[in-house]
């Protein structure tokens, strides 16, 4: 089978299980079939692709790290700033605490089959991250924005910890301000990388 075709089917398998997780449907209790009708494709076809429903939904994880990954890309790569930097990570993790989180827990909840810690893909695009973070930085860097002295891997390091720590601020205390997460994020960096 053409690979592209391959592809297309096995993105839409991932965005219909996706979007049945955002229905409501408990993916514990998920069938098979209903992945594939929301698909629209056949539950033969399917059984072409993936042995299993555990499997369709492994490789859904990896289908939304890399749609989070992308998300995080488009925001990262118009930084010129430390300002617009966490400007733009506390948009990122806004959005991403606002309207995906939810449909993530249940995700992760149910996902007591997968291996991830040990599979080459999500290693893979942990690499990813860590090379758009690095890319990012040593980019301020060299425009003067960080301090120069500073080793790239330490910035990297600080700016996942301090987007960890606004992530889970913004993920589980609700109402909190969107802003103030900002500003805590911006003055975390601001020490960090000066």
């Amino acid at each position: 089978m053409n690979r592209d075709v391959r592809t297309l089917r096995e993105r839409a398998l991932y965005a219909a299980a996706l979007h049945l997780i955002e229905q409501g449907c408990d993916p514990k209790t998920m069938k098979v079939q209903q992945i594939a009708e929301a698909a629209g494709i056949g539950k033969g076809t399917v059984y072409e692709y993936f042995s299993s429903k555990s499997e369709i939904l492994y490789g859904m994880t990896l289908y939304i790290f890399d749609d989070e990954l992308h998300r995080l890309q488009t925001r990262l790569q118009s930084c010129t700033t430390r300002a617009e930097l966490a400007a733009a990570v506390r948009d990122y993790l806004t959005d991403l605490a606002g309207t995906r989180m939810g449909v993530y827990r249940i995700i992760a909840g149910s996902a007591t089959g997968f291996h991830l810690c040990d599979d080459p893909g999500k290693n893979l695009r942990t690499e990813a991250l860590r090379t758009l973070v690095r890319g990012t930085l040593q980019r301020l860097q060299d425009a003067g924005q960080i301090d120069a002295a500073l080793d790239i891997d330490y910035c990297v390091y600080a700016l996942i910890s301090a987007a960890a720590g606004g992530f889970l601020a913004l993920a589980d205390e609700p109402g909190i301000d969107p802003d103030a997460v900002g500003g805590h994020i911006c003055r975390l960096l601001d020490r960090a990388l000066r």
